[in-house]
């Protein structure tokens, strides 16, 4: 009979001998498991073995590997944790001439393990003695062998992790990073089911790959919480028998999405399991964050190229018009905008605006008018820019996608420009940038065009009537002697002036000569080029280019009833009249004192008449 000595020394030699097959042919615990428990049952000759493992997310014992001589032996996919086991908890059924021993073994390296065996009918039973030797020498080789597994393991893993790495690093396209993550998650896990579930839309094609959820429903979910705290969770789904593994993927500067691995629930995952899991997902969250920084560092330099560009071209002396359709036409090439406007606030009245010509033709409508006059007020009183997928001011307006933002120069709002579509979410979040910085250039732009206009208008009118000036008067008449077949000049002259200014003073007098001009304006038409001028003191003028001297006394003799008819205090006008015509070798002197004669006839005469010359 063997001694005490001799089975621990068989035992010994036994594990000595696994010790070295082991080494050589296994990668990770859980094939040293399925290995032990194979040999293990050769060499006691049972007719059954089998080996579980505490999963500590379910609390319980798994089976992970089992071998049976007799399908009689039907093994439990769980035990419970107990301090005392029976066959009942281990197996479905066992033949009446079978004893089976259950052996719980201490942690090791964080893992707690349970050998079940039955003893052949051509062997003696396990004595107490002999259990205690399996346990230790059963213990003594797993400390051992457990740790040099591990370290085999973590070995592979490195070198997996660096050949992967330097795989994606070599890549500077979304697609061909999100296909390398893809094949080795294939490689390392090909039994598994697996998604990535991103923060952020991607050009996927047919990869597992989706957009993490964040509705209400999800918000308690364990996909959202790795999102949302950066550490990996365990979901088990006991009805389906799978457990779901969410390990976020974690960049440097931020979590772009989290990979779901599915497993059935008895799989057993060591802790070394899951940090692998964890630094493959915090590799493939720095590669997406290296490939996301990059295509928007791309997209920064095209915009910052675009902008300059448009900057340029903005500034080359171009008319309101030409800016505004120039920055229209961007706008729709840039997002595809179904209206695109323009509203320049009147300085005057800031309750009034003016819809610039190259808006879209909503802006010119009813409801267009009703929809800046809302915005307007909105902005004033939110004083920020709006964004807006799911815009609902009136539940009438077509148009959900809403981009407003305001033409500023330096504090002052000096107008909007605001761009629509009908549908929702249309725009996205970079347009809305690009867009802003378009305008900011724009603002400035429109600011130097307005400011030159009106100082080219201050050099050209005069300050009192707002009419032009004689200077002007005179460079037109002379424009229009090399250009036009004729022409017809009106000078004007208030009759008793003098007395106006000792009666009610000189700031009535001024206002006299303001009725007048504002008369003067309503029967001409800048747009047939005709020019309302102040020809000094209380004397005013119109050139008439192209003009007859019938139309010139029809239009000297309405201006002179109205004045008559409206003013106050009440005062006359006199008017003189004077024509040439292509052919006459007349010039700009010679129909100016032509004119003046006629105005002199007029007023010697009587005033308060026309006359001509």
């Amino acid at each position: 009979m063997k001694t005490r000595e001799d089975k621990s020394l068989t035992y010994q030699q036994f594990y000595f001998d696994l010790l070295a097959d082991i080494v050589n042919s296994v990668e990770d615990v859980e094939q040293l498991f399925q290995f032990a428990i194979e040999q293990l049952k050769q060499f006691i000759d049972a007719p059954y073995g089998a080996i579980y493992v505490y999963h500590r997310r379910v609390q319980q014992f798994r089976l992970m590997h089992f071998q049976a001589d007799n399908a009689l032996f039907l093994p439990l996919e769980m035990v419970e944790r107990n301090t005392h086991y029976d066959e009942a908890m281990v197996l479905q059924h066992v033949p009446l001439d079978h004893e089976v021993n259950i052996i719980p073994l201490k942690s090791i390296d964080g893992v707690e393990i349970l050998f079940v065996l039955s003893v052949s009918q051509n062997r003696q039973p396990f004595t107490e003695e002999e259990k205690g030797i399996f346990v230790k020498e059963t213990e003594k080789f797993l400390s051992i062998i457990i740790p040099l597994v591990n370290n085999k393991q973590d070995n592979l893993n490195h070198e997996f992790l660096y050949e992967l790495s330097a795989s994606l690093f070599a890549k500077n396209a979304q697609k061909e990073i999100l296909t390398e993550i893809v094949d080795a998650l294939n490689i390392r896990y090909p039994n598994y089911s697996f998604s990535l579930l991103l923060s952020q839309d991607s050009d996927a094609g047919c990869l597992p790959i989706k957009m993490i959820q964040y509705s209400d429903e999800q918000a308690e979910s364990k996909s959202t919480l790795a999102f949302l705290t950066g550490e990996l969770q365990i979901e088990l789904q006991i009805e389906e028998n799978v457990a779901n593994i969410y390990a976020p993927l974690v960049g440097n500067q931020a979590i772009y999405g989290v990979l779901q691995i599915i497993t059935p629930i008895s799989t057993y995952l060591s802790r070394k399991s899951l940090e692998f899991l964890t630094e493959f997902a915090n590799l493939a969250g720095i590669a997406i964050e290296r490939i996301t920084l990059y295509q928007n560092s791309k997209e920064q330099v095209s915009s910052l190229s675009f902008v300059n560009e448009f900057s340029r071209r903005l500034n080359s002396n171009l008319e309101i018009d030409e800016i505004t359709k120039l920055v229209k036409n961007e706008i729709v090439n840039l997002c595809h905008a179904s209206e695109v406007g323009f509203v320049y606030l009147n300085h005057e009245n800031e309750t009034e605006y003016n819809v610039l010509a190259e808006s879209t033709a909503y802006f010119n409508t009813d409801a267009g008018s009703q929809f800046i006059t809302f915005l307007m007020e909105k902005i004033k009183s939110d004083g920020e820019l709006l964004f807006s997928g799911n815009f609902a001011s009136n539940p009438d307006s077509p148009y959900h996608s809403v981009m407003a933002v305001p033409i500023n120069h330096v504090e002052d709002t000096n107008g909007l420009a605001v761009i629509l579509h009908e549908d929702k979410y249309f725009f996205t979040f970079e347009n809305f940038k690009l867009i802003q910085a378009l305008i900011q250039h724009t603002s400035l732009a429109i600011t130097n065009t307005l400011l030159r206009e009106r100082l080219e208008r201050t050099i050209i009118t005069d300050y009192l009537t707002g009419l032009y000036s004689r200077n002007y008067l005179e460079e037109s008449i002379e424009t229009s002697f090399k250009t036009d077949e004729r022409g017809v000049l009106l000078l004007f002259d208030v009759d008793n002036f003098k007395q106006v200014n000792d009666n009610y003073g000189h700031h009535v007098g001024d206002e006299v000569i303001i009725q007048v001009a504002d008369v003067m304006r309503q029967y001409v038409s800048i747009e047939d080029g005709h020019v309302p001028a102040r020809w000094g003191g209380e004397e005013l003028s119109i050139y008439l280019p192209n003009a007859r001297i019938e139309e010139g006394m029809e239009i000297a003799t309405i201006i002179r009833e109205r004045v008559m008819a409206t003013s106050k205090p009440n005062v006359t006008i006199s008017c003189g009249v004077s024509t040439w015509e292509q052919g006459d070798q007349d010039t700009t002197i010679n129909l100016f004192l032509r004119t003046d004669k006629a105005l002199y006839r007029a007023k010697r005469l009587g005033k308060n008449r026309v006359e001509k010359n």
